[in-house]
């Protein structure tokens, strides 16, 4: 099985998530998600790779929160272990986006059941958010 990580970036009052759009000839065309990459071998450094790409996406220097525990999802007919990392940065910061994407938005958390969102995003923020009532972090 595949390794690929997703990178939730919140806002300072953890009300909202950036998505980003994919490009139309990549997988999932037009579709809005989180920052996310793969595969990737089980020896690579996941937390590394989740830095990385949400500064390549982005160009964000989001604040790593807190890693969640992996999941099991099928990304375009293969079954990958998805690593999520909550990432917060400010509204305000400039985003830059490469190539794989064409648009970015800040999204309510109360919004994300909007079909032009990825649907396992969902899955992802709420695993995302037990385990921040269970680690402790602090909320800014």
């Amino acid at each position: 099985m595949n390794d690929a990580i997703v990178g939730i970036i919140m806002n300072h009052s953890r009300d909202k998530v950036l998505l980003l759009k994919r490009q139309s000839d990549k997988i999932y065309p037009n579709m809005w998600a989180p920052v996310g990459a793969g595969p990737y071998s089980k020896d690579e450094d996941f937390v590394s790779k989740a830095k990385e790409e949400v500064r390549i996406e982005t160009g964000l220097k989001a604040t790593l929160l807190l890693t969640a525990p992996s999941m099991q999802i099928d990304i375009a007919g293969k079954t990958y272990n998805v690593h999520p990392f909550l990432f917060e940065t400010s509204e305000n910061e400039n985003v830059r986006l490469n190539e794989e994407h064409s648009e970015w938005r800040w999204v309510l958390l109360s919004n994300l059941q909007n079909p032009e969102y990825d649907p396992r995003l969902q899955m992802i923020i709420k695993l995302v958010d037990l385990t921040s009532r269970l680690s402790v972090y602090p909320k800014t």
